[in-house]
């Protein structure tokens, strides 16, 4: 469809032109103008192909509107719906053999649980016991650091004095003097030696 606007001393007018239409009043102009020779041997005049030609455009013109309203009411009158799909995370019943396989892997689970449990309590026994080494380990050094000395094995000589009474105990080492006390009545009473290189233990 196009617009056409013919202006005169009255003013301007504007007309809806149908381009099909006008394309087939055209053709229907010339079959017509064409049979009408044949049967009277000439054309017809052109006013008469003028007049044909403005009927069998108002013809076609009027169809082609009414096939338009008739498509226009057809599309009104059908639903407007669109039909899609799509995936949502829903509530399923489950089958029986879906609860059975459920209930199997849940025993399972809790076996393996049960299992990883008593691995982790063993696994943390044995790193408190070895925490507890390293603690004890730490203390004995940090008193050694601290005290700066420690206590050691060392041979000593005693001398039992049975004239003074007393008895001296000195480091073989440093030879100096870790005991000097009075004798006790079990050494008073043990056997003199002539030796003076008898060891006590």
């Amino acid at each position: 469809m196009s617009i056409m606007l013919t202006c005169g001393s009255g003013g301007c007018e504007a007309t809806l032109i149908d381009e099909v239409a006008l394309q087939r009043a055209g053709r229907h102009r010339t079959e017509w103008a064409w049979k009408e020779k044949r049967k009277y041997g000439e054309y017809p005049s052109q006013k008469r192909q003028n007049e044909y030609f403005a009927a069998a455009y108002t013809r076609l013109t009027q169809i082609s509107l009414l096939k338009g309203t008739r498509h226009m009411a057809k599309k009104k009158d059908e639903p407007s719906v669109k039909t899609t799909h799509e995936t949502r995370y829903l509530k399923c019943l489950l089958t029986e053999d879906e609860i059975r396989i459920a209930g199997d892997t849940l025993a399972r689970n809790l076996d393996e649980l049960e299992v990883l449990d008593d691995k982790l309590k063993e696994i943390k026994a044995d790193f408190k016991a070895q925490i507890e080494a390293k603690e004890a380990a730490a203390k004995v050094q940090r008193n050694l650091v601290r005290n700066k000395y420690d206590y050691r094995n060392v041979p000593c000589t005693l001398v039992l004095n049975y004239t003074g009474g007393t008895a001296i105990c000195t480091r073989d080492d440093t030879e100096a003097i870790v005991d000097d006390r009075p004798m006790t009545m079990a050494e008073k009473q043990m056997d003199l030696g002539f030796d003076g290189d008898e060891q006590t233990e």
